[in-house]
């Protein structure tokens, strides 16, 4: 057996891991995903200063593709409040950091300069973003959708979550992109408006329909977002980004955004596209605010 502590968790895993047994879901060079009977979805991670939902982060890198381990597919995974066995891996989770992933909305909404720094920040950064490796089709179809939602937010709630639903399972890998931008979409829409917010309640509900549309990591992590939790890592971006323009050093918001931007191959890219999407919603429903009362 090969026994290793986690040094950080998910604050929202030891209820979840009462479910007590499960199996591994998929492997890879530096996690692995175990799929609970009770339908969760968890990661164990090589060490990183990044945390997802239903994440537990390690304190040092065991090989997770190490045949030794016998983490394959389908090998019986057992949990409980303070150990998770799998294979041959036993994780001690006693000593392990509790860390919210929820969302925390920052208590006033943005001002027209916040949400216009912000977006032409991400604008600013989103040209350096690499081209779709599915190619030009899949990236035509991306664009479409995505400025499709932008304007039905714009309309009404069925409208949204209609749009919302087309991108769902959108793209390839582990977590889709139109799954990925969702996640980023959401995620600002809910720090910077609240969860009363008409957008955010309509793109839950359509988040909470992705059963059998996406992968079952898309599937998992769409699941979280609807529950308001998200990586620590675009949670701090948003923050960063919606303080007002003054206080932003762009040294250190430069480097939460590349933080984002490295998950995954493509997925903080695609995320950072939601969080853009999300300032320029807000701004076009404030300017339209605006010209009513005016």
């Amino acid at each position: 057996m090969t026994r290793c502590t986690a040094v950080r968790m998910d604050d929202a895993l030891p209820d979840l891991l009462s479910a007590g047994s499960g199996t591994v879901h998929s492997v890879y060079r530096s996690s692995v995903n175990l799929q609970m009977k009770n339908g969760m979805l968890c990661t164990l991670l090589d060490p990183t200063d990044d945390l997802g939902p239903n994440g537990i982060v390690l304190s040092a890198a065991v090989g997770f593709m190490d045949p030794e381990l016998g983490l394959r597919r389908g090998a019986r995974v057992l949990a409980d409040r303070g150990t998770v066995r799998a294979g041959m891996l036993i994780v001690d989770l006693t000593g392990a950091a509790r860390i919210s992933c929820m969302v925390t909305p920052g208590g006033r909404m943005p001002g027209m300069e916040a949400l216009h720094s912000g977006a032409a920040r991400l604008d600013m950064l989103l040209q350096r973003r690499p081209a779709f490796a599915e190619g030009s089709a899949l990236q035509g179809m991306f664009d479409e959708r995505t400025r499709s939602l932008q304007a039905a937010a714009l309309q009404t709630p069925e409208q949204l979550m209609g749009a919302a639903e087309r991108l769902i399972g959108l793209g390839m890998g582990l977590t889709p992109s139109g799954d990925d931008f969702l996640t980023g979409c959401l995620a600002a829409l809910w720090y910077a408006a609240g969860a009363e917010h008409p957008a955010v309640p309509a793109l839950r509900q359509a988040l909470a329909g992705a059963d059998g549309l996406t992968t079952d990591v898309g599937r998992a992590m769409l699941s979280a977002a609807e529950a308001g939790r998200f990586r620590t890592s675009l949670l701090a971006l948003i923050e960063e980004l919606f303080r007002p323009a003054a206080d932003i050093e762009d040294s250190e918001w430069e480097k939460k955004a590349e933080r984002v931007a490295c998950y995954g191959a493509s997925s903080g890219w695609d995320m950072l596209s939601g969080v853009s999407a999300g300032c320029r919603i807000l701004l076009a429903q404030e300017q339209n605010t605006m010209m009513e009362e005016g």
